[in-house]
């Protein structure tokens, strides 16, 4: 299994996703008002990293549970070679020259366990 690598940006995220999943069960106030800071760092490093929303939501997807294979496998192939296809698609949509020219198709990676089969 290859090392994931995260950017800078995401430590506090990763510091609030895990105080999120170390909550007990009924603690509900503080697990709304830990959705409420990690809603509004997304939106800070959005804003101010200038961060693609894609890599946001899977590295995020990530975050809120690191034991799910799926989630680990997608954040691989974002990091091996989905961010530039992501940036050329973007490049299109935001104004390129010709958009049907090199429009790739994005591959993600279909995980399905045994388990989920059953």
């Amino acid at each position: 299994m290859k090392h994931l690598e995260f950017p800078e940006w995401s430590d506090e995220l990763r510091n609030l996703y895990w105080q999120l999943r170390s909550l007990r069960a009924w603690d509900t106030a503080a697990r709304r008002r830990y959705y409420r800071w990690i809603a509004l760092e997304k939106k800070r490093i959005v804003d101010e990293e200038k961060v693609s929303p894609m890599e946001m939501h899977l590295i995020t997807r990530y975050y809120t549970n690191p034991k799910k294979e799926s989630a680990r496998i997608e954040l691989q192939w974002w990091n091996d070679e989905g961010r530039e296809a992501w940036n050329r698609v973007w490049a299109v949509m935001v104004g390129g020259d010709e958009p049907d020219a090199f429009l790739p198709v994005l591959k993600m990676p279909v995980f399905r366990s045994e388990d989920t089969l059953r």
